[in-house]
Parts: C-alpha cells; sequence; structure tokens
C-alpha cells in the first residue's frame, strides 16, 4: 500500500501496520469458524498484543450449519460498538462472508449510524510467487455507490435532492453543484417550475463539467442526473423578476413535466395547484398572451371567463 510491504500470516495485521496512523485501528475484531478459532486464534492475539492492539473475537457457525448468513449478520452486528468507527478487512474467510460484510457495512452505516471509514481486500491470490507483493484494494467507493443509489431513488420519488447534494458537497469540486441542488431541491418542492427551471439550467452544464465526486458508475449516474435537470430545466431571469420568460409551446411542456412528476410522487396539493395555473396558461397561449402572461388583468381575464371586464 503506497508502496510500502508487510509480510504477514494474517491479512488484518498486515492492513494494521499499512494503514496511516491517523486511520489506525485501536481494537481488532475478527471473525472465525470454530475450525479457525482453535487453530489460529492465540497466534493472532500475540501479534495484535505485540502491535499495542487489543484482539477479540466473534466465533461463527461451524460446518454444522450449511447456511450461517443469519448468525453471521446477528452476532458481528451485535459484536460491533456503538459509535465506533469501523474498518473492514474481507481478505480472508469464507467466500460468501465477504458478500456478507458488504450488507453489514450497509446496515451498520445507514441504521446505527457507525462510520465506515474504511473497506479492504488483498489480492492474495495475483500470484503464486511468493516475493511478489499482493497490494490491498480500497473498496470504500463501493460502499459508498449504494448512498448513491438510495440518493437517486429518493429524487426520483419525491424530487427532494438533498440526499444527491450532500454527497455532491463531499468533494471541493462538487461544492457549488451541492448548492445548487439544494437550492432546486427547494425550488421544486415548493411548486415554484419557474425558478427551478432556472437553477436546473444552471446546474446542468455543472454536472457535464464532472462535478460530482470521482465514484464507480460516474457516467450512469451523471446520464441520469443530467437527463432529469435537462427535463427541468428552464428560461433564465434576472433577480426575482419572472417578466422575462416567454410563454409559448415547450414551457407549456415543460411545466406539465414538472406537474406530472407530483401526481406519480403521490403530492397531489401541488399537483393539482399547478394544473390549474397551466390551464390558465394554455389558455394564455391561445390568446397570444406570450409576454403578458404573468400579468394580473390578463390571468384574471383568464380565470373569470368572458364576462370579466378585460
Amino acid at each position: 500500500m503506497d508502496g510500502r510491504t508487510i509480510s504477514s500470516e494474517y491479512s488484518p495485521i498486515a492492513l494494521l501496520q499499512l494503514l496511516p496512523e491517523s486511520n489506525r485501528p485501536t481494537q481488532l475484531l475478527l471473525t472465525l469458524t470454530p475450525e479457525a478459532m482453535s487453530k489460529h486464534s492465540q497466534g493472532i492475539r500475540e501479534q495484535a498484543e505485540n502491535l499495542s492492539v487489543s484482539c477479540e473475537f466473534v466465533e461463527l457457525a461451524g460446518n454444522e450449519l450449511p447456511d450461517d448468513s443469519s448468525v453471521f449478520l446477528e452476532r458481528v452486528a451485535h459484536a460491533v460498538p456503538e459509535n465506533s468507527m469501523v474498518t473492514l478487512d474481507v481478505t480472508q474467510g469464507l467466500r460468501h462472508h465477504a458478500f456478507l460484510f458488504y450488507a453489514l457495512a450497509l446496515y451498520l452505516s445507514q441504521f446505527r449510524k457507525i462510520d465506515v471509514v474504511g473497506a479492504w481486500y488483498c489480492r492474495f491470490e495475483i500470484s503464486r510467487d511468493d516475493s511478489v507483493p499482493r497490494p490491498f484494494i480500497d473498496l470504500k467507493p463501493a460502499i459508498e455507490l449504494v448512498q448513491w443509489f438510495h440518493a437517486l431513488a429518493v429524487f426520483n420519488e419525491t424530487g427532494s435532492l438533498r440526499s444527491v447534494a450532500e454527497l455532491s458537497t463531499a468533494s471541493p469540486a462538487g461544492f457549488e453543484l451541492g448548492r445548487k441542488m439544494e437550492e432546486l431541491s427547494s425550488f421544486f418542492l415548493n411548486g415554484s417550475p419557474l425558478e427551478a427551471g432556472r437553477v436546473a439550467s444552471r446546474a446542468l452544464p455543472m454536472l457535464r463539467e464532472q462535478a460530482l465526486p470521482p465514484i464507480p458508475l460516474y457516467r450512469e449516474i451523471e446520464t441520469q442526473l443530467s437527463h432529469r435537470f435537462a427535463q427541468l430545466a428552464g428560461q433564465e431571469f434576472e433577480g426575482q423578476s419572472k417578466a422575462a420568460v416567454k410563454l409559448d409551446q415547450s414551457e407549456l411542456e415543460r411545466q406539465a413535466r414538472h406537474i406530472e412528476h407530483y401526481f406519480q410522487a403521490g403530492q397531489l396539493n401541488l399537483a393539482f395547484g399547478l394544473l390549474r395555473e397551466w390551464i390558465v396558461n394554455w389558455i394564455a397561449v391561445q390568446r397570444t398572451h406570450t409576454t403578458e402572461w404573468l400579468k394580473r388583468p390578463v390571468r384574471e381575464a383568464i380565470e373569470h371567463g368572458p364576462h370579466s371586464s378585460d
């Protein structure tokens, strides 16, 4: 790791020495089957004590239990202390345990508020030659990717970008984009399609300039967000004045997409409120009030029908 090499029989002991001191755990918690416990626990404990690190064990189910998934998750989750910072090493152990550790990391971070600061796997199978170094690879981006999936699902279902914005601001390049997302989310959830459209049009170039943090499947996530932002993007207007917005067929279609999303998300108050406004806007277009459509006399004439004093 970072040009440094450690030789050890046990990957957690090697990882402990290779991690920067600021990220180095103060306690080892190892999952061992009964067979591994009898064979290796004493040796691991002695090596941990030589490094001035405490060592505890979680004894897993033995071979008598073909499917140990539930036992594994329950015992390991119970053993992790509250308010702790956890570094995972999934190098050694039964193959399916690596997948269970993945599920465990998501559970601990989402529901137990435990900070998973690292996840590592040593590519010990890279060569049969013991003189060839085996690199540790960082798996934490794969864990963080699930947070992105969840944030995108919330956005698709509710229109809220707050979780996406929070993940975006994790990198300096994404800070300004994150602020734009929070602004867009606020306007959209308050039923302000013109303001939401303006902010979406400003955020779209930032997305395409790769302002998101470097994550796996970056292009897939950027494409999804760009598609949604493009659907919402509207015309520019300065300050609080909306008078410069021209009402035409394209603007009607854009506002209709907003309304469709509110219906799909079950936000009926916003959906029906904006649908009423949209009908007034549609009539304004038929009467060629494309630049005066926001003026009160124009809207009142439409709302009150042919008996209006217009």
